[in-house]
């Protein structure tokens, strides 16, 4: 498992960024408690999958270390406000329906998908995803397709992933923010599948 510096060296190497500066931002969402304290030497904590999302959307965005931790607070609290899973094309769940037995997401405990309860959160889902809670009922890492794609007036966010016939789409926004709002521009980050699997390397390192 990485700790934080594990963590901001393979995060600076993917993102084309410093040591210096990445780390910098690292402790700056440590500071806000965005980040888990890590601590030093041995016996430092190891990082989860919500401590690489948290780094890797400042990264994207190229914010700054003064407005990291409001910048992703407003991300990770995005609830969910719409969601489907299609299997051969037909919908088989939607927030707030009961998951049908014989179907891909009812291999979970419901209480382990943020996706099925309405007052899920982005922050949440991304990281039990990376962090492989979802393994069994979601299998992606070796032909799935997943992407993110975060509109920063808002904010609002679309998530979906595809494996083997089936798609699971999940639509997050801020807390009072129309979905369907779209302003006259705006600024976007699109993070794809072979991102999030070295997040996932990262942490299982």
């Amino acid at each position: 498992m990485a700790n934080s510096t594990n963590m901001a060296v393979a995060l600076a190497a993917i993102f084309g960024q410093s040591l210096t500066s990445v780390e910098g931002l690292s402790r700056a969402l440590k500071q806000a408690g965005l980040r888990t304290d890590g601590g030093k030497g041995r016996g430092a904590s190891n990082m989860v999958g919500q401590d690489t999302f948290n780094l890797a959307i400042v990264l994207a965005a190229g914010v700054g270390m003064t407005a990291a931790p409001a910048f992703v607070r407003n991300v990770i609290d995005m609830e969910l406000k719409s969601g489907v899973l299609l299997q051969d094309g037909q919908a088989v769940w939607t927030p707030g329906k009961q998951v049908p037995r014989g179907s891909a997401l009812s291999l979970m405990k419901q209480d382990l998908l943020p996706g099925v309860e309405i007052t899920s959160t982005l922050g949440e889902f991304m990281g039990n995803w990376i962090d492989g809670l979802f393994d069994a009922a979601l299998p992606w890492k070796e032909d799935g397709v997943a992407r993110l794609e975060i509109g920063l007036s808002g904010p609002w966010a679309d998530f979906a992933l595809e494996w083997g016939g089936n798609r699971l789409e999940l639509g997050f926004a801020a807390q009072g923010m129309d979905p369907g709002t779209e302003p006259d521009w705006e600024r976007r980050i699109i993070l794809r599948g072979e991102l999030f699997r070295k997040l996932v390397q990262i942490v299982e390192s």
